[in-house]
């Protein structure tokens, strides 16, 4: 019972998760329609970069189109395959927690990532849920980077076979998107290296394990270029295979607001300050009670009280501020607190690197350590739980869950302390933080009530929903079953839901898009298959550093979209003139039915 207690309260706890969020996970406009469009489109054979353009690897959109394929194109077909996939990311976090630390932590590190992580909204946005993420990469990516480094976690006991499986999915890795297969490289070959540093089986079989690892790596991206060299001339299919990749060596893309900020980089120093505030906020928390629990030596009543008044004083502490806490920056010293976890084990696993069976588990957590902090570096100085964080700041989360709950209780009773006292305490920082996290997810999801789509498609949105509805039933009214859509600057879920295809490669035309493919070759493709109807979707730029379409970026397709489309319906509010949402359906000049009429809402 004490064995399957904890997965239990995981299983159920993901659930009741399920039933609580059904529905609505993802976001109506932004980001996620394109996870539909675009296997959509693959699975009807269209070819990924040939016909549809995208700046991340091939593997998720593939994925994905072959269960539509199997299934049926539709958005359940996504979120049952999601699920599934999440399962098994759950119980590959919980196996390779477990090794490193005990069934306790691991099964409270997998409750805060279901509870915080799997299905969170922070936000008026959705997709940052592993259910309808943004992008598909990302959870693939690190399942692929958690499979990488567990496969070579177990090559004492598998051998050969358990380096080429992590090399394949180190290189499954490499064609999803670049930061993590940079974290799940940084991993596995830590964890490689130590284990060669420890076993020290002699150079020339150490050299055929690297080698057996590498040609894991490779086999997949090679596989993927030669597959995609029989649609199109092998340096496009190069281009493709690469990925993100080609994103991170365009300068102006990576200094845009958006990715400055997240990065922290937009205020270094002050960051820096932040992350340096909440780490000592975690300190005054958490050293009384080590220290305390070092104190008490004597088992019994008194550390029993002790544990009692731990958690009631931490817990109650928390709760009691839980209005003037910035929970935004909560996780910002994760960094930190990595390179400390690192640090201490990497020193544990030299001293004991003559033994590997004392040194084995020192390894693992070093190589845990390196692929958490690697997956942070995209957010180092802003990490957050929000937005790309769903993800990237996860692994780290839970190494720090488990260090509270198991590695520093381990330090206190090694010393003669009250373990459970420190525990305790570690309890009651928990608890109120899943509840406050728990309580900004319920606010947020109770703005989706309208529901966009029907029968498989169907999902609740936020009052965007009404106008998406109202638009496409102007849509289904004017438009021939083969008529083509495109919509401007984002917004494929209108594309996917219609079953409208985008005769254009382009199914986002926002600031990074427009800098990665150029506005040129965007117009190019415009010009030379002008879509049947246009659908201009109101959006603030801003945090790109370009407020509004047409007028701060893009103006040279806006242009060409007043000389040769007329205005048919407008749902809203005209787009990109203030913060009021709305969306104007347009017609080609020469089919379009000249009708206007006052917005609607």
């Amino acid at each position: 019972m004490a064995r399957w207690g904890g997965p239990a309260l995981v299983a159920g706890s993901a659930v009741a998760m399920l039933a609580v969020t059904w529905n609505t996970w993802a976001d109506v406009l932004i980001d996620f329609g394109q996870q539909l469009y675009i296997p959509w489109r693959l699975a009807d054979g269209a070819v990924l970069y040939r016909d549809v353009a995208t700046y991340n690897g091939p593997l998720s959109q593939y994925w994905n189109a072959m269960w539509f394929r199997l299934l049926g194109a539709s958005m359940r077909t996504v979120v049952v395959a999601n699920l599934g996939l999440l399962a098994g990311l759950i119980w590959l976090l919980y196996s390779m927690l477990w090794r490193v630390s005990s069934r306790l932590s691991a099964s409270a590190a997998c409750l805060v990532f279901v509870l915080v992580f799997a299905f969170g909204r922070y936000s008026g946005i959705g997709n940052y849920t592993y259910v309808c993420p943004y992008v598909h990469e990302m959870p693939h990516g690190l399942l692929l980077s958690l499979g990488a480094l567990a496969c070579v976690w177990g090559y004492s006991r598998r051998g050969w076979m358990a380096l080429l499986g992590g090399g394949l999915c180190l290189g499954g890795a490499f064609l999803t998107k670049s930061e993590v297969f940079q974290a799940a490289a940084a991993g596995a070959v830590a964890a490689l290296v130590l284990t060669i540093w420890g076993l020290r089986p002699g150079w020339k079989k150490a050299a055929r394990m690297a080698g057996v690892f590498a040609v894991g790596a490779l086999a997949p991206p090679a596989a993927a270029w030669a597959l995609f060299c029989l649609a199109m001339p092998a340096r496009e299919a190069l281009s493709g295979v690469m990925g993100s990749w080609r994103a991170l060596a365009r300068a102006e893309l990576t200094q845009l607001p958006f990715f400055r900020e997240g990065l922290g980089f937009d205020n270094v120093w002050g960051n820096l300050w932040s992350m340096l505030t909440v780490a000592g906020a975690y300190l005054a928390v958490l050293v009384p009670p080590a220290v305390l629990a070092v104190a008490i030596r004597r088992a019994g009543k008194r550390r029993q009280a002790a544990a009692g008044v731990a958690f009631a004083a931490v817990a109650g502490a928390i709760w009691l501020l839980r209005e003037r806490i910035d929970w935004t920056s909560a996780v910002r010293p994760l960094p930190l607190a990595m390179l400390a976890a690192g640090g201490v084990f990497l020193a544990r696993f030299i001293r004991r690197r003559g033994d590997w069976a004392t040194a084995e588990t020192p390894m693992r957590r070093v190589s845990l350590c390196v692929l958490a902090l690697c997956l942070l570096a995209k957010m180092i100085l802003n990490v957050r739980v929000f937005n790309y964080g769903f993800v990237l700041a996860a692994p780290a989360a839970l190494v720090f869950v488990v260090a509270i709950l198991d590695w520093i209780p381990a330090v206190v009773a090694r010393m003669g302390g009250a373990a459970w006292v420190f525990r305790a305490a570690a309890l009651g920082l928990l608890l109120p933080v899943l509840a406050v996290h728990l309580r900004a997810q319920g606010v947020y999801r109770s703005a989706q009530r309208e529901t966009v789509g029907s029968g498989a498609d169907a999902f609740l949105a936020d009052p965007r929903g009404q106008f998406v509805n109202a638009l496409l039933a102007d849509l289904a009214s004017r438009a021939k079953p083969s008529d083509t859509l495109a919509v401007l600057p984002e917004g494929a879920m209108l594309n996917f839901l219609s079953r409208r295809v985008n005769p254009t490669p382009y199914t986002n035309f926002m600031p990074p898009e427009m800098l990665l493919f150029g506005q040129e070759a965007m117009l190019a493709s415009l010009r030379a298959r002008p879509p049947d109807w246009i659908v201009l979707v109101h959006k603030d730029t801003t945090e790109f550093g370009y407020q509004f379409f047409g007028r701060d970026y893009g103006q040279e397709i806006m242009a060409w979209i007043t000389r040769n489309y007329s205005p048919v319906v407008l749902e809203g509010f005209p787009p990109f003139v203030d913060d009021r949402f709305g969306m104007l359906l347009l017609g080609r000049k020469a089919e379009a039915a000249q009708e206007t009429g006052p917005p609607r809402g």
